[in-house]
């Protein structure tokens, strides 16, 4: 994190780079996601019976379930297009897309000496 001008706190490297991670992540997950696919696809030519079946039962109604839900869900908390937790942070705080608002630091301030009287 790098001070700017007026000592406003540059974060525009910082989210890009977290950005990029979290495309990262999504892209490791998804390429563990296609080998167990895989897998699963050589099981299901050999294995037969209540185990066999069971164990479809679970990997289709949890493992296929979470990466298809929760899984996406969760990621697209930080990443989704226009929506994602990055440009939350860039619209609430960053002035010209680069900078926090140097007035957040007052109130920080103001925030932590009401607490210290409490």
């Amino acid at each position: 994190m790098a001070m700017g001008s007026e000592g406003k706190v540059i974060l525009n490297g910082e989210m890009k780079q977290a950005m990029a991670d979290c495309k990262s992540y999504r892209g490791k997950i998804e390429k563990l996601k296609g080998e167990l696919e895989g897998i699963m696809k050589t099981l299901e030519n050999g294995f037969r019976g209540k185990a066999a079946d069971g164990l479809n039962h679970f990997y289709t109604n949890s493992i296929v379930e979470f990466f298809n839900s929760t899984f996406n869900q969760f990621l697209e908390m930080f990443d989704k297009e226009e929506n994602g937790l990055f440009d939350a942070i860039q619209r609430a705080f960053l002035l010209d897309a680069e900078a926090i608002d140097p007035s957040l630091g007052e109130s920080n301030r103001s925030l932590s000496q009401s607490g210290e009287t409490q």
